[in-house]
């Protein structure tokens, strides 16, 4: 089972490219303002 790792900012710019770099090693989880996808937490 993977680590996973909680992003906020989800929809920054930041976020988006941590989370090319790290999905392949990691399970990713985001928070954010408006929740759209499982794993999207408010």
């Amino acid at each position: 089972m993977k680590d996973v790792v909680l992003i906020t900012g989800a929809n920054g710019n930041i976020a988006k490219r941590l989370a090319e770099i790290l999905r392949h090693e990691y399970s990713l989880r985001f928070l954010t303002r408006k929740k759209q996808a499982e794993n999207e937490f408010e």
